[in-house]
């Protein structure tokens, strides 16, 4: 038995035909929809709810009317109809005169992560920046987080990345024959997924990579379609820490400097570097993607929207537009601001409003758990606080591992490098306030943006710094965190709110 699937998707409808016993979840990404589940369709994050109405199995029977349900739980048993909305998987439409750049030769620098790529198409004579879109990354589908995307289907999940790489291209400048060099910093799971390299040895311990990169590629042989166009792949330096911080190191200069330097990346996977010209260790620690949205109750990424910060009486959102959601930098200004006035404690518990020593209508119950509402949709619960509070403890116990390992401590580091989105847009003060970042490196940080756009662009332009790439992996060491007493025991010790 199949059954219609009506899929709304802006202005138009496609029809699907789903067999019975497939979830509408599994019938959407089967034909190439996305759907967001950071969980990966398991059924744990709630997160795929979409608009529905028809016939569904038992527990939600007949829907008479739009009703938003999990998806990964919806089992057709009849003719539905399923409603999805693509605004944060689009990738902006570049109109470039024709005979702009003809003659010039050009090259497209690409960061991509877990949950986003960004690419930026560069004039390879002048060094000019022309475009530069983001986008996410569309595997999001089967799950925030890497371990979720390495229980799929290997050669899905590669054909999904190399696909969107090249749309993202098509995007950038569709005429392709002009595009001479392409060069890729991304983390050690992508860099796999893009070279198409079976990803086994990463799915569990001592978690192997089956190559480390720092090379060049064909692009037609990757699958990218650019025929007169050679791939570079910066360097992985471990088994979690790959291409981009690699990357974020050449960028920043850190391993030609005598200073002792500190590349802090947080993100879905927290990454690491510590150190200078004599030697890096860099160490990756599972932090969960709760710092880019995706575990909480309200959680988004920087869309439209996304409350990005917090100060106590009003929020900010993406384009000043009404709230939808709480982005990871609005989540940490949000609890330190609630640390503040005690409504969560330093144990990391919302109290409830009988107990709480400020006085609030924010602050109410909802379905027996504590909640604090920044309007009637948009609240960060106690929930999130604990999901928050677990993936801050983990960056922490990590660099905390990191330093013992090189026998220093907070004040020989000369300068930290904050990276990423999640890096450059947090209040320093407030990652602080809840422990994030210790308070001896609060007045050394430094938010430095996409390092790892940034190194890949300087890979693309010249080959120096491609040879610097590949130099870095001889001076650098890697901590595996998974069996570390260090770790394991800072873990806990930094579980508290402060």
């Amino acid at each position: 038995m199949r059954y219609k699937v009506s899929v709304h998707i802006e202005d138009k409808t496609e029809i699907l035909m789903c067999p019975e016993g497939v979830s509408l979840y599994n019938i959407l990404l089967q034909y190439g929809f996305a759907v967001s589940a950071p969980c990966g369709g398991n059924g744990k994050c709630g997160k795929c709810l979409l608009p529905v109405y028809g016939a569904f199995r038992k527990p939600y029977g007949e829907i008479s009317r739009k009703e938003k349900i999990p998806v990964c739980k919806a089992y057709p048993c009849g003719d539905c109809s399923v409603w999805i909305s693509d605004f944060s998987d689009k990738i902006p439409v570049v109109n470039f005169p024709e005979t702009k750049y003809d003659g010039n030769l050009l090259g497209i620098a690409f960061d991509v992560g877990t949950t986003s790529i960004c690419a930026t198409l560069c004039d390879m004579a002048t060094g000019e920046e022309l475009k530069t879109v983001t986008c996410k990354n569309k595997q999001s589908s089967f799950g925030a987080d890497i371990m979720s995307r390495l229980s799929h289907d290997h050669k899905k999940l590669s054909d999904i990345l190399i696909s969107q790489i090249n749309e993202i291209i098509a995007h950038l400048y569709p005429k392709k024959s002009q595009i001479s060099r392409i060069v890729f910093a991304a983390n050690t799971v992508m860099s796999h997924y893009i070279t198409g390299l079976p990803t086994d040895g990463l799915k569990t311990f001592p978690f192997v990579s089956a190559d480390t990169f720092g090379k060049e590629y064909d692009a037609e042989a990757l699958g990218i379609k650019c025929k007169n166009a050679t791939v570079f792949i910066a360097p992985s330096l471990g088994s979690f820490v790959g291409g981009d911080i690699a990357s974020g190191i050449v960028a920043t200069g850190m391993a030609k400097s005598k200073k002792l330097s500190l590349l802090l990346d947080i993100g879905t996977n927290g990454e690491m570097a510590l150190g200078s010209s004599s030697g890096i260790l860099t160490a990756s620690a599972a932090a969960g993607p709760a710092f880019e949205g995706a575990e909480l109750s309200c959680g988004i990424g920087a869309v439209p929207g996304a409350i990005v910060s917090y100060d106590g009486k009003t929020y900010k959102t993406v384009d000043n537009k009404s709230a939808v959601g709480i982005s990871g930098s609005g989540a940490i200004d949000l609890v330190a601001e609630l640390l503040n006035v005690g409504i969560i404690d330093r144990g990391g518990r919302m109290l409830p409003p009988d107990e709480s020593p400020t006085v609030t209508d924010k602050l109410c119950v909802v379905n027996g758990e504590v909640v604090f509402r920044l309007s009637e949709d948009v609240y960060l619960s106690a929930g999130d606080v604990r999901k928050l509070q677990l993936a801050k403890s983990a960056i922490r116990a990590a660099l905390h591992a990191l330093m013992k390992e090189a026998g220093v401590c907070e004040k020989d580091i000369d300068v930290v490098y904050l990276s990423g989105a999640f890096g450059t847009n947090i209040k320093k003060e407030n990652a602080a306030a809840i422990g994030l970042i210790p308070n001896e490196l609060l007045f050394k940080c430094v938010p430095c943006g996409n390092t790892s756009l940034q190194g890949a662009k300087l890979m693309l332009l010249s080959s120096y710094y491609r040879k610097e790439a590949v130099n870095v992996t001889d001076i650098t060491r890697h901590i595996e965190l998974s069996d570390n007493d260090v770790f394991s025991d800072a873990f806990v010790s930094f579980l508290p709110m402060y």
